[in-house]
């Protein structure tokens, strides 16, 4: 069987497609090889910048900005038709519904929650470019709804509160019957605890040879982004954490929090409130690094923190958790809100829920803080425990077998 991934958001696709092809699957994965280096391969194995394998096939960029963004050159085209099925993601949905071979969507985000309706933040997303607000965007979420129609199965993972508005495409294309529950796959080889408890203090050492080093230690990889509440790009709350910090801290609470420097807008307003809040001190700015660099990050941290919104776990939790480290975030198990009334339960992922230290509001997360985080012998058992789920239930083998059944199931009918 020849599997064709098409994009590699974050190097999901990467990891499963390497996995498949461990289990005798002709896995390829066709990329963009002029967009962000966290999607393309060597960020996760940067081997692969010497010598790149033949099932790894990258394209440049298929769209000039005035141009649609689901343009594809015909010779990539074909070339994409040449298997038994494709998986994809992003606009590249588009690609998929083109080629005439059975496909399965696999949402990563904007695509199921921006990129299929007219909404606010698909229209100002050309914003800097004043003379092409609208056009490239025109005509992009029909041939998302259409690709979506033609869909042989949808893979969803966890419930998030980000992607409502694509929920409810779903029920209005009336496909909701193609929902399969296929969560993300982690490298569980790459992403693992350090073997010593010993080695682990000695990374952490290095990792902070210079600023505060008050434990428990706090990695918090996610973007900053939190003063747009109406934003569907990746609300992520990060404020509720530096509040309950701040109140931490004024109890007599230390920590220190490490964050990812990204380049994005709300750092600044993070920097302010840090600042307000009296906690600058114990905050440490790290710049954004390839992904394999930030596994040893997460085994020398004492907790991660992820979104206090969204509820959904993505890959920072898995990766922390298959590096033995607990994780902080708000989890939704169950409906929230009154107009909840799509909600995809995670019982219909996993027969047991992760041990995450599950808060998301000021109050909760505060408590969690004290009662939890700075317990390091809970630390330690939560992290072994997230250890010992992830190699159950979602290591990139395990979650490669559940998707190679139902390849095998669409080809069947």
């Amino acid at each position: 069987m020849r599997v064709h991934f098409l994009g590699n958001i974050a190097n999901n696709h990467y990891v499963l497609a390497k996995a498949m092809r461990r289990h005798g699957v002709d896995a390829r994965l066709f990329y963009q090889s002029d967009g962000s280096f966290q999607d393309r391969p060597e960020a996760e194995d940067p081997e692969l910048a010497q010598a790149r394998p033949g099932w790894l096939r990258p394209y440049p960029r298929q769209f000039r900005l005035w141009q649609q963004r689901h343009r594809i050159s015909p010779h990539l085209l074909v070339e994409l038709a040449q298997c038994d099925i494709l998986h994809a993601h992003g606009v590249e949905l588009v690609w998929a519904a083109h080629t005439g071979r059975p496909f399965v969507w696999h949402p990563f985000g904007a695509d199921i929650a921006i990129w299929t309706t007219y909404n606010r933040d698909t229209l100002i997303r050309w914003r800097q470019w004043p003379a092409l607000p609208i056009w490239p965007h025109v005509s992009l979420p029909p041939r998302m709804r259409g690709a979506i129609g033609r869909a042989s199965a949808i893979a969803l993972g966890w419930h998030n509160n980000l992607w409502r508005s694509g929920y409810r495409v779903l029920r209005e294309l009336g496909v909701e019957d193609r929902v399969v529950r296929i969560h993300l796959g982690i490298d569980v080889e790459k992403f693992a605890p350090c073997p010593t408890e010993a080695e682990r203090e000695a990374l952490l050492g290095r990792l902070l040879s210079q600023g505060p080093r008050q434990r428990p230690v706090i990695f918090h990889p996610a973007r900053q982004m939190f003063t747009d509440t109406r934003s569907k790009r990746g609300y992520k709350a990060n404020d509720h954490l530096y509040r309950a910090l701040g109140r931490f801290a004024r109890e007599g609470g230390t920590f220190t929090l490490v964050i990812v420097e990204k380049g994005l807008p709300d750092e600044a307003a993070a920097r302010a409130l840090f600042a307000e809040l009296g906690i600058a001190d114990r905050v440490v700015w790290t710049p954004a690094m390839p992904r394999h660099r930030l596994a040893d990050w997460y085994r020398a941290a004492d907790v991660t923190a992820e979104s206090f919104y969204a509820g959904a776990v993505g890959s920072v939790a898995l990766e922390s958790m298959a590096c033995g480290t607990p994780v902080i975030m708000h989890l939704q198990t169950e409906p929230e809100l009154e107009d909840d009334s799509i909600f995809y339960p995670p019982q219909g992922l996993y027969p047991v829920l992760p041990p995450i230290i599950r808060c998301g509001s000021e109050d909760t997360i505060a408590h969690a803080l004290a009662e939890t985080v700075a317990a390091p012998r809970v630390l330690a058992r939560l992290g072994s425990e997230s250890r010992d789920w992830i190699v159950r239930y979602s290591s990139a083998d395990a979650v490669a077998r559940r998707f190679e059944e139902l390849y095998r199931e669409v080809l069947t009918r």
